[in-house]
């Protein structure tokens, strides 16, 4: 199973046996959570935003 729509808790993608977990926060955070699957390899990728945290405490009009 790949999900989203949680945040993972530790803001680190979670790989297990039977899931894939790529919810980093990015509303606060500004990081994004990828995953390439070819087959049974997983390779998985972190973006950083870093205006998105500021832009997220900025109050919009």
């Amino acid at each position: 199973m790949i999900h989203g729509h949680t945040p993972e808790y530790r803001g680190e993608p979670v790989l297990t046996h039977h899931r894939l977990g790529l919810d980093l926060g990015s509303y606060q955070t500004g990081r994004i959570g990828l995953a390439e699957i070819d087959g049974d390899r997983v390779r998985i990728t972190t973006i950083q935003d870093t205006e998105q945290p500021r832009r997220h405490r900025t109050p919009c009009y």
